[in-house]
């Protein structure tokens, strides 16, 4: 499996901003890293069109800054089965098994030869950050994982679940991804989403008024720990 890694050789916490469109993204944050590093890997052994995503990836290091946009490339249409002909299923996010994996989107066709589909290069991003970093995240169906003590985070997906622990102050925005946060003590949160469910577990200490929490129609969990949880 070819990898790409990316350093940053300023010492210290450091701003990330991270574009990427399929795959998965985790962050660790801790103060035994002194620097930055991220590294890029297909989630596919032998995905070409991943790694060349990986390798076309762009990156600007400015001060305590370190940004990373990844392309995103489509796969090339692949036959894997004999299914009805002429139907065609476009716009939407496809997860399963054999057709592209967690974390893809893109299309599929049925068509009279078998059952094609196309998604968007799947990469995973491991990410190693200081303690007290900041990260800004857009994705579209990848999915984000933030852990540590973070200054502040903020995660926006189209389709990608987000899941925060230990970040002092957190936006995360997803359309139809479930959003799952802890928040520690002197954290604020803002999360918003569509349709996708909201779980929020919160240190003992934190009041109602540091958590701003809406959604269209997902379900909404609030529980401090320890106590019971609360429906909203």
């Amino acid at each position: 499996m070819t990898m790409r890694t990316i350093e940053h050789t300023q010492p210290g916490p450091v701003l990330l901003v991270l574009h990427i469109s399929a795959g998965t993204v985790t962050v660790t944050a801790d103060p035994e890293f002194t620097t930055a590093a991220l590294t890029l890997a297909p989630l596919t052994d032998g995905d070409t069109t991943a790694e060349r995503a990986a390798a076309s990836t762009t990156v600007s290091h400015r001060g305590a800054r370190l940004d990373v946009r990844v392309p995103a490339t489509p796969t090339a249409p692949q036959v894997i089965g004999l299914s009805l002909p002429g139907l065609t299923i476009t716009g939407g996010t496809v997860v399963a098994g054999t057709i592209g994996g967690h974390g893809n989107s893109g299309k599929v066709t049925l068509g009279p030869t078998g059952l094609a589909t196309t998604s968007g290069a799947g990469l995973a991003a491991d990410v190693r950050l200081p303690a007290g970093s900041t990260v800004r995240i857009t994705a579209d169906s990848a999915a984000v994982i933030l852990d540590g003590p973070l200054a502040d985070a903020e995660v926006v997906t189209t389709s990608g679940s987000v899941d925060i622990t230990g970040a002092a102050d957190v936006f995360a925005s997803t359309d139809s991804g479930a959003i799952h946060l802890y928040v520690p003590t002197g954290g604020r949160a803002y999360a918003r989403t569509g349709s996708g469910s909201i779980d929020i577990t919160t240190a003992p200490d934190v009041p109602a008024n540091a958590l701003d929490v809406a959604s269209r129609t997902g379900r909404i969990r609030i529980r401090p720990t320890p106590g019971p949880a609360s429906e909203l």
